[in-house]
């Protein structure tokens, strides 16, 4: 039975603003129960679940100029083309979706690109407090992502654009090339094939 269930008992209810404010309460935490329920099931995910505990509006959403807040927002909600996305798109098993921009062979998500991947080591240093440079963990992972200090935030969102700058251009760099030697070798097929006729 529902905390409102027994109000239809009475016939002559009158306190209609207790009752808008009982059914809001409600249902926001009904939808907060389905929404945490989702993020735990889902596979997607897994990094998400790390940062985003509750159900609220994020600071950064209000604190950040929007340029800054776009990559931020990116890398929090995996709308990116890190090979934990690009692998997802294209079926690829979760531990293949490897990071191309250092050798440590490591899974390609936010996590390792923000705390230990190699190739934004000298970003790291540069722009992140120098807690976060070692011992790398999920508490500083989250700790990182939910930060107060808007200076640390800017300093965050300003790697993420770099790491979203780079392997993104990457991931494009590879998929234009193997359409262009998709479309040579299909030319040179042609061209085989057509050159009896001509």
């Amino acid at each position: 039975m529902t905390i409102i269930s027994y109000v239809w008992i009475d016939q002559d209810f009158r306190n209609i603003n207790w009752l808008k404010t009982c059914i809001n309460d409600t249902l926001k935490k009904q939808y907060e129960q389905e929404w945490s329920s989702t993020v735990e099931s889902s596979s997607k995910c897994v990094n998400y679940r790390i940062f985003k505990t509750n159900f609220t509006l994020e600071s950064y959403l209000l604190r950040l100029p929007s340029d800054l807040r776009i990559p931020f927002i990116k890398i929090r909600t995996c709308n990116h083309r890190l090979p934990i996305e690009t692998g997802r798109w294209s079926n690829i098993d979760r531990h293949l979706r490897i990071c191309t921009m250092c050798d440590r062979k490591s899974i390609g998500d936010e996590y390792h690109y923000i705390m230990e991947c190699t190739y934004f080591s000298n970003e790291r240093k540069i722009l992140l407090p120098s807690r976060f440079h070692k011992n790398h963990n999920t508490f500083k992972f989250n700790e990182l992502m939910n930060l107060g200090n808007i200076e640390t935030l800017k300093s965050l969102s300003r790697l993420i654009k770099k790491i979203l700058n780079n392997v993104g251009s990457s991931w494009l760099f590879f998929t234009t090339f193997a359409c262009i030697l998709y479309l040579f070798f299909l030319f040179l097929h042609l061209l085989y094939f057509a050159s009896p006729f001509l």
